[in-house]
């Protein structure tokens, strides 16, 4: 398997409604094509409950299920909770969705393929890396 990337609710929104730009497609369809895509639980969970109809929610839920799925266990609470506090010290601190992606991005060293300034700002300060 080739190296994975972390993909973002914002880009599989924009992706999933046709909102996004060729270049993003271009990119899904590329990663997809070389199985390199991997989500997070909370990533699914944003993706799940989002859907509009049971119909929706059974092909979306099948489709992720295939998608290589990074979770915030038990063993990594007490790891993810000093992450975040080193965060918010550097003034850096966002949702407790994207910090938990953050921090599995980091500990899995996957960058995060997102559209979302926040996680840019932690490439910024090489906290992670974007795609």
């Amino acid at each position: 398997m080739a190296d994975l990337i972390i993909v973002d609710t914002s880009v599989w929104i924009d992706y999933f409604r046709g909102d996004a730009s060729d270049s993003i497609v271009n990119s899904m369809r590329g990663l997809l094509d070389a199985d390199s895509v991997a989500i997070t639980d909370v990533i699914r969970h944003e993706l799940v409950v989002g859907a509009a109809t049971s119909k929706d929610y059974q092909a979306l839920d099948e489709m992720l299920s295939a998608l290589r799925e990074y979770s915030l266990t038990t063993e990594k609470r007490a790891q993810f909770n000093y992450f975040a506090f080193q965060l918010k010290k550097q003034g850096l601190l966002g949702k407790y969705t994207d910090a938990s992606i953050a921090f599995l991005a980091k500990a899995h060293h996957c960058p995060v393929f997102t559209l979302d300034r926040w996680f840019h700002k932690l490439a910024d300060k090489k906290i992670i890396q974007v795609f």
